[in-house]
């Protein structure tokens, strides 16, 4: 799916390192947000918000939230219930 949407092996690769990775700063800072949202809510802790303040603004900080919840949820959602991907459906 991160194909489709455009992004390459070498991104696509270092996700799981994403500190490590090819990333921008503002990459890096969305993704540990994002990652401390789907680990912890209650974990933004004073650096990160920081960080976080120093390259976005307000808004752009809780669109990044807002993106990285409906994903979360939405992925619950279609775990619960047992919902499956278009080509997984047509390989059957």
């Amino acid at each position: 799916m991160a194909k489709q949407q455009g992004f390459g092996e070498p991104l696509i690769e270092h996700l799981a390192d994403y500190e490590h990775g090819p990333f921008t700063r503002q990459e890096k800072l969305a993704l540990r947000l994002a990652e401390t949202i789907a680990r912890d809510p209650n974990g933004l802790d004073p650096e990160l918000a920081e960080a976080l303040h120093a390259e976005f603004s307000n808004a752009q900080i809780v669109d990044l939230g807002f993106a990285a919840a409906m994903f979360f949820g939405m992925g619950r959602m279609v775990a619960a219930m047992g919902l499956t991907l278009a080509e997984e459906r047509e390989a059957d």
